[in-house]
């Protein structure tokens, strides 16, 4: 039992490297996080199998390795987030997007979803709004979408620059 969990930790160290390498630039930032979530968890429980193989009455272990997990958990969100916002803030390119649906969340929480074109392909991006500026804005309006010119999938849209009532 001990050798396959080994086993299973060091594929899925590996799956963890593939995606921080490669698939991060081709994954939305949803679908990357998901994924490391998934291989953290498999990892942790690969850990706490062998530890619990070698040490199996220590419930200390045990309180070790779910505090160390989530705190791993909590980190790899805020490192990979600062990452790509610095990312884009560094080496990001603007373009034109067009609003093409209006959500509405939670009581405090309203975005768009906008569609910009980039190199010929259509890409998506979201935006976070004040309630009363929401109302404000219709669909085919105009916002200004800052991405990363290899990985437009990691996007930002900036502001909306055409709008009813000359909101910007």
């Amino acid at each position: 039992m001990r050798n396959t969990l080994i086993i299973f930790g060091i594929i899925l160290i590996g799956l963890e490297l593939t995606l921080y390498l490669y698939w991060y630039k081709e994954l939305y930032s949803m679908q990357f996080f998901v994924l490391l979530v998934l291989c953290h968890l498999g990892i942790a429980v690969s850990c706490y199998g062998v530890l619990k193989e070698y040490f199996p009455r220590s419930k200390r272990i045990t309180y070790t390795t779910a505090f160390l997990f989530i705190i791993m958990i909590i980190l790899l969100f805020y490192h990979n987030m600062v990452r790509n916002q610095n990312d884009i803030d560094k080496n990001g390119i603007f373009a034109k997007g067009i609003v093409q649906k209006k959500e509405y969340g939670s009581k405090s929480t309203r975005w768009l979803e906008s569609i910009f074109y980039h190199n010929g392909m259509k890409y998506k991006s979201t935006f976070h709004m004040k309630i009363e500026d929401f109302d404000k804005v219709n669909i085919k309006d105009t916002v200004l979408v800052k991405f990363i010119d290899k990985h437009p999938k990691l996007n930002r849209t900036e502001k909306v620059i055409k709008a009813n009532n000359n909101m910007q």
